[in-house]
């Protein structure tokens, strides 16, 4: 499980698959599905979506990227479904005004 955690999150900026984490952990999909929550407490893609806006704050925090270049290195081709998941797991605080409030 950890090869796949590590996998997962060296690579953000590559949208993984349940079963290609899965191939990686030499299990079957479902069952991988269910040792991840398990292990997590999230589904495979909470964690991927958290991890990726985890990755967001840090690089908003501690570059100069702008927030569409912020979206691109995390995968994202949509900057508005990158916006949305982003104040989602920010308390309804969008990227642009994070960068504000958490100067690096």
């Amino acid at each position: 499980m950890r090869i796949a955690i590590n996998m997962l999150r060296s690579r953000l900026d590559q949208r993984r698959t349940l079963a290609e984490a899965a191939a990686v952990a030499k299990l079957a999909p479902d069952t991988f599905s269910r040792l991840f929550r398990a292990e997590t407490g999230r589904t495979f893609r909470a964690y991927c979506v958290a991890a990726r806006i985890e990755r967001a704050r840090e690089l908003l925090t501690e570059t100069a990227l702008n927030v569409t270049e912020v979206a691109q290195a995390l995968g994202y081709n949509d900057y508005r479904l990158f916006a949305r998941q982003f104040e989602q797991h920010n308390q309804g605080c969008p990227p642009s005004r994070w960068r504000g409030s958490n100067p690096g």
